[in-house]
Formats: structure tokens, C-alpha cells, sequence
């Protein structure tokens, strides 16, 4: 059953878009069943993020995004001012609050709906994004835009160079942007960085609503048709409730990739970790 967070509907907030540079690292973690409780829920301040605060600014995220999934869990983005910063704060955060008997491992388990379902170091991680390759997000972001994050996993160096030379080019963003227009989709652009294997992409796509990113999905995958083909392959999917699940080898894919997986979710709430202090998106 989905289960509805309880978020101011009055209006919606806006706050500016997360800057990054060639240096930027993105780190997604794997969606999980929040606990709603009045000290955990998403449009509060979490217990754990005031410990994170008091860490220097070279072992903590510079911001950190919630986002609820269409079927009720939860997710967080964070970024990172560099490979160091996030290096650092991966070891502290899995020795302190994914590590039973660690100083914060009760209040991350409060988190969950669930405390036994916490994930280990190992299983706490969706996906990570380094080095930027392009970046046309433009505009405020606002709570309840949608925005959808992808991981792709190359089959070669020729499929590699043969995609960058068709999608990292101002030609196809337009072509991009044109075609959401033209479906009534509310499209605000994407930042594309490598995967942290080195041998992919880590995608954000950025939409007006859910229901939008999930609609832009679909338009993408029909506009890069006639450039990625497809093939027989392995391949993965998504089920209804977000989990995925593997295709039997034969089922086709698209040519460039051996993998590609997607998670989407709407924005619950922002935090900005480095100062000036303060919630970003939730003030009164």
C-alpha cells in the first residue's frame, strides 16, 4: 500500500539548484521504508543530520535531498565537494551508523520503518556519480519535483565514444527539450557524470512533477530509439513497486549498455549541510 507523507500543500517551496563542478561527486543510496514518526519524517530535521553537521568540511555532503517514490519509500541524494570529501564520509558513516554498536547506528535504524531492514556498508549505496560531463538543469527546484536518477554500464569503449558523440551535445538537448515541449512534459534538464566503476554514466534528470519524470522516461528511451537500436542481452528491470528484477538472457536491450537501471522519486525535502545553517525549501 502506498503511504502518503504528510507535506505542507499550500505551496511549494523553491529553493536554487545544487551547483557542481568537474569535481562533484553525487551519491544515491537505495530506497527503503521511511518511518514517519514526527522526529523522522522526512520534512523534519533527522536526528542524524545535526552529527553530520558537526563533521569538517572535508568528511560531510554539502547538501543532502529526500525523495518519496510513488510507491511511499524513501531515497537520499547527497553531494559532495570532491572524491575526498565523500571517501571520508562513506568510512564514517558506515563505521558510525551502519555498524551495529556504532555512536549513531540507533539513530539511523530509527529511520526505518523497520529497523531490521537497515542495509549493511555493503548494500547502503544505489549508485555514485563523479567527474561531470554535461550539466543543462537550469531554474529553481521546488518540493514535489520530480527527478530521476540512472546508472548505465557501457559495453565497450566504441559503445562509450558512440553515445557521447549522439547525447552530450547541445544538438541533442535541444532535440531533448523540443520533444518534452511538444508532449506538455515539464522538463528542467539533466547533469550526465561518470559512473564510479569508471566504465558508465550517472544520470539526474530533472521534472515538474512525478508524474512528469515518469512520462519523460518513456519520451527518452522513444527519441534515442533510432540511435541505441537493440539487441539480445541480459538485462534488468523494475517492477511495479520500484524493485528490480532480472530479464532472461535474450531479452533485448538497448546496444550501448550491458546494464541500465532508474530510480524516480518526487522531492520531500533539502537540507544544506555547509552554512549558513538552516533548512532550505522548508522555512515559514
Amino acid at each position: 500500500m502506498r503511504r502518503v507523507l504528510n507535506r505542507p500543500t499550500a505551496r511549494r517551496f523553491a529553493f536554487m539548484p545544487t551547483p557542481t563542478s568537474a569535481k562533484t561527486v553525487l551519491a544515491v543510496v537505495n530506497p527503503f521504508e521511511h518511518s514517519l514518526s514526527g522526529t523522522n519524517a522526512m520534512l523534519v530535521v533527522p536526528p542524524l543530520l545535526q552529527a553530520i553537521r558537526s563533521l569538517e568540511e572535508t568528511w560531510r555532503p554539502y547538501r543532502i535531498v529526500s525523495h518519496e517514490t510513488d510507491d511511499g519509500r524513501a531515497f537520499n541524494c547527497a553531494y559532495f565537494d570532491g572524491a575526498e570529501s565523500y571517501s571520508n564520509y562513506r568510512t564514517w558513516f558506515v563505521k558510525h551508523a551502519l555498524t551495529p554498536g556504532g555512536t549513531y547506528y540507533a539513530a539511523h535504524a530509527a529511520a526505518f520503518e523497520e529497523a531490521g531492514s537497515m542495509p549493511s556498508g555493503e548494500t547502503w549505496m544505489w549508485g555514485v556519480g563523479q567527474r561531470t560531463l554535461s550539466d543543462t538543469r537550469a531554474g529553481a527546484y521546488q518540493i514535489g519535483m520530480g527527478q530521476r536518477y540512472s546508472r548505465m554500464i557501457f559495453r565497450d569503449a566504441a559503445a562509450r565514444a558512440e553515445a557521447e558523440e549522439a547525447v552530450l551535445t547541445p544538438g541533442f538537448e535541444e532535440r531533448l527539450s523540443r520533444g518534452m515541449e511538444a508532449a506538455g512534459i515539464s522538463y528542467h534538464g539533466r547533469l550526465v557524470m561518470s559512473d564510479e566503476s569508471g566504465d558508465g554514466w550517472f544520470t539526474q534528470s530533472r521534472y515538474g512533477s512525478l508524474e512528469d519524470a515518469h512520462r519523460g522516461t518513456a519520451l527518452v528511451r522513444m527519441l534515442l530509439h533510432a540511435e541505441m537500436e537493440r539487441r539480445e542481452g541480459a538485462c534488468v528491470e523494475h517492477t511495479h513497486n520500484g524493485a528490480l528484477r532480472a530479464k532472461p538472457a535474450g531479452f533485448s536491450i538497448y546496444r550501448w549498455f550491458t546494464s541500465y537501471e532508474t530510480i524516480t522519486g518526487r522531492i520531500a525535502s533539502t537540507w544544506l549541510v555547509t552554512p549558513p545553517d538552516r533548512q532550505v525549501g522548508g522555512g515559514s
